[in-house]
């Protein structure tokens, strides 16, 4: 149960997600970021080139644990998938 207290708020995800992605590429624009919460977490999609899909298309997700997940290159034979245990650690790592 000590897991509880790495899940921050979607307000606080929202927030912390688009800041660390815009501080880490500059191409990242806030009109292309949609986040959507479902009864298993709250996720950050960036789609550049919406509605199309693009290979620059990821996702970054957070569970009901609190860890962080990003999802890319979804047309790669092998998708790219990292995690981090928590926010601070995303925001530490990415």
């Amino acid at each position: 149960m000590n897991n509880l207290r790495n899940v921050i708020g979607a307000k606080d995800f929202k927030r912390r997600v688009k800041a660390k992605l815009k501080q880490t590429n500059n191409d990242v624009k806030e009109e292309d970021l949609y986040f959507s919460q479902t009864a298993t977490g709250y996720y950050m999609q960036y789609k550049p080139n919406y509605p199309e899909t693009s290979n620059g298309d990821f996702i970054v997700s957070q569970d009901l644990n609190g860890s962080i997940s990003i999802y890319g290159n979804d047309n790669a034979l092998i998708p790219t998938v990292k995690h981090y245990e928590n926010i601070e650690d995303f925001e530490k790592n990415l």
